[in-house]
């Protein structure tokens, strides 16, 4: 459901050193601060590959003076925004090292990032990917809260994880189709179907100043992930099991819809589902039952839905009404 593209992968040499790859979309002061903390973690032989996915506020200006003082940076320019999975891989076209940090440009690494992920793949040797733990620099909430010792996880949060160069160069790129969200859980699927892990790592710690989208930006961002998450559960579970998965996502929005975008939102998330479930069904491909087993248990994190409907739904009006203390 992905072209490999093995042949342009496997082209660039090894290097001894690995590749920090960064996805810039419009946030100038983010990336400043971003390629700040890159430069902190970097040793001899890293690179530094940022991918400007069409920017109008003035990173390309930037950027372009940044490599020129930095020989280790490589930028790559889009002539149009080619969506999360699609800028990735322009960068992930072009690492040569032992495995490639992603970032991204509102995340800053520890300094000691190359180290620990180093120790971590050595630690976890059936890991191709390593999952980081991520945190709001500001609250200090944890935006991907799977615990605090290192687990096998069902998929890895986009603003900070590490692939291993082999790893990349058997599994694949990321499936270009998830123009927004839901390619990390396709290709963690894809990864473990191959006898691979995902490893959470929390001590391994990256910043995050994510923002909360508003307005109709949120609402067309929750119908991409609608239709993504859909195609993907319909491509690689059983037909019962992606239904159920699918409902209960679809179900914890009805009590909180009307905060946003009222019935006719939750029209569209049901028309995106659907959708997503025609085409993914059109490319299904069975799951080992070990791999199918690990995604139905209700104690894979995070949730992709495998927890029951009702628990799903007391922790998310939970999020939303928190009690006064």
């Amino acid at each position: 459901m992905v072209g490999q593209e093995m042949a342009s992968l496997e082209m660039a040499a090894m290097t001894g050193g690995v590749d920090f790859c960064v996805l810039s979309y419009n946030r100038l002061d983010d990336l400043k601060r971003c390629l700040a903390g890159v430069e902190q973690a970097m040793s001899e032989g890293d690179r530094v590959i940022v991918v400007d996915n069409g920017s109008t506020d003035g990173s390309r200006e930037y950027l372009a003076g940044y490599a020129a003082r930095n020989p280790v940076c490589t930028v790559v320019e889009t002539t149009e925004n080619l969506g999360v999975a699609g800028g990735r891989n322009a960068a992930y076209r072009l690492v040569r090292g032992e495995f490639l940090i992603n970032l991204d440009d509102d995340s800053i690494p520890p300094p000691d990032i190359v180290a620990r992920t180093r120790e971590a793949f050595a630690r976890f040797p059936k890991a191709g990917v390593i999952a980081y733990r991520i945190v709001h620099p500001e609250t200090g909430d944890v935006q991907n809260d799977n615990g605090p010792h290192a687990v096998e996880v069902g998929n890895f949060h986009g603003a900070g994880y590490a692939i291993d160069r082999r790893t990349l160069q058997s599994i694949g790129l990321l499936d270009e189709t998830c123009w927004f969200a839901a390619e990390e859980i396709e290709y963690s699927i894809r990864l473990r179907r191959a006898g691979s892990t995902v490893m959470f790592v929390p001590e391994i710690v990256v910043l995050h100043n994510s923002r909360r989208r508003t307005g109709e930006h949120r609402l067309k961002t929750e119908r991409m992930w609608a239709y993504n998450f859909s195609r993907v559960s319909f491509a690689y579970f059983p037909l019962k099991t992606a239904f159920v998965f699918v409902m209960r996502q679809f179900g914890i929005e009805i009590p909180l819809g009307w905060r946003r975008g009222g019935v006719a939102h939750w029209l569209r998330l049901l028309k995106a589902m659907v959708s997503g479930a025609i085409d993914g069904r059109r490319s299904h491909v069975a799951l080992p039952p070990d791999v199918l087993a690990f995604y139905l248990s209700p104690d894979t994190r995070p949730d992709v839905g495998n927890v029951p409907f009702r628990t799903k739904l007391a922790q998310r009006l939970a999020k939303a009404f928190p009690r006064a203390a």
